[in-house]
């Protein structure tokens, strides 16, 4: 008999037992490209499910005996992290070198601090970013002060900053955010969840102290530099390498 090449498709969420609910939320996790929240995961996996069910006039979940009371314990953000607490436990104990973190208000997949050497060493993986020491200095201006103004930039500053700021919003770690009511309505900005991401943050909340900051940096922030040479940082907190989608350049 000739065997079958057809891949057997994993069935909806809401139809699997709880073991296999945990693979299915791991390989969504691992597959993302950025953190994914629990409201996201809920959407996904459990409310357009019903709805399209609900749509089609489908009397499948009846079917697979899936109530009301089932689909409303899903709707708890508890129920997603105790799925990822045990995934983690699992990960640990089989003694994994990654397990699900959660950074930029979201969860996703992190390789732990430990292999951070091998895997830049041997594997040549591109776990860094690079940003210069003017961007250093803006970032660090407008996590702590945001949202602000360019003009408040650089009296800071002490120079033009118009070339830093815009580099940063093309990398996506700050945006715009609305105007200021002082002469002139500048532009204000804030930092984005990119950029929580990147420092390893899950919120503003958990930003360190600015000296902090640039220990992080491995460069003290003295006199303001104009140029944008860029200077090679590692971007390794909290413990985890963080994923890196995009190299910045």
């Amino acid at each position: 008999m000739k065997e079958s090449n057809e891949i057997k498709q994993v069935a909806p969420f809401l139809q699997l037992n709880y073991d296999e609910q945990k693979l299915a939320l791991e390989a969504i996790i691992f597959s993302s490209e950025v953190p994914l929240n629990t409201a996201t995961m809920r959407k996904l996996l459990v409310t357009d499910y019903l709805s399209s069910k609900k749509h089609n006039n489908d009397d499948e979940i009846d079917q697979v005996s899936i109530n009301d009371e089932i689909a409303e314990s899903m709707a708890d953000d508890l129920y997603f992290e105790n799925l990822i607490d045990e995934i983690n436990s699992e990960l640990d104990n089989s003694g994994r070198p990654f397990r699900i973190i959660k950074s930029g208000g979201g969860w996703l997949y992190s390789v732990k601090a430990e292999y951070g050497e091998l895997i830049n060493s041997v594997l040549k993986t591109k776990l860094r970013k690079r940003l210069s020491q003017a961007s250093l200095e803006v970032l660090a201006i407008i996590a702590y002060k945001q949202p602000v103004s360019k003009p408040e930039i650089e009296q800071i500053r002490g120079v033009n900053s118009n070339e830093v700021v815009n580099s940063l919003i093309e990398k996506n770690l700050i945006k715009i955010a609305g105007r200021s009511e002082a002469l002139g309505k500048p532009i204000l900005y804030a930092t984005t969840n990119d950029f929580l991401r990147t420092f390893g943050l899950n919120s503003l909340q958990e930003l360190p102290k600015l000296k902090e900051i640039e220990e992080i940096a491995s460069s003290d922030i003295h006199e303001p530099i104009e140029s944008e040479n860029e200077v090679e940082q590692d971007f390794n907190f909290n413990g985890f390498i963080l994923p890196m989608d995009n190299e910045l350049k």
